[in-house]
């Protein structure tokens, strides 16, 4: 690996993070990888004489070296790479949103629903008042009523 190719590197992820928000990562990644490899197989064609001379599909079969591979290599794994953990970390919030420590909270959700839906008139409650249906209670005066604790 040689200068080059890490130049290719860096200019690959600085187009990929500038077009991220138009396109998304995957597409920003593949549009780069896509200007490189097209750069290479133009660079073929002239190696062969020009691409007037040669055939259509002369710079993508022949004239290929290891710096040449590596020159289009580089640029698509640091792209993978960087759209696999920018995922990685959407998976991994999506994921961590359901973990067991959210768990009580949907259990109390769960439970709430399915008071609602036992009750023909859904009840409210309100401070100390309980609204709905026809009656409506205070419940401080319900309290007061209820005698306390008997002490011994």
């Amino acid at each position: 690996m040689n200068a080059t190719h890490l130049e290719h590197v860096i200019i690959a992820l600085g187009i990929q993070c500038l077009l991220w928000p138009f396109v998304g990562r995957w597409v920003g990644g593949a549009l780069i990888v896509s200007v490189f490899l097209g750069r290479e197989i133009a660079q073929h064609e002239y190696a062969g004489g020009g691409p007037n001379t040669v055939s259509y599909f002369y710079g993508l079969f022949h004239h290929w070296s290891p710096d040449s591979i590596l020159d289009v290599l580089s640029p698509a794994i640091a792209c993978l790479l960087l759209a696999s953990v920018a995922s990685a970390d959407t998976l991994w919030r999506t994921l961590k949103s359901y973990r067991t420590d959210s768990a009580p909270a949907r259990c109390s959700q769960l439970r709430r629903n399915a008071l609602i839906r036992a009750r023909p008139s859904a009840t409210i409650v309100v401070g100390t008042k309980i609204m709905g249906g026809e009656n409506q209670k205070d419940l401080s005066e319900e309290a007061s009523k209820k005698p306390g604790p008997k002490t011994g």
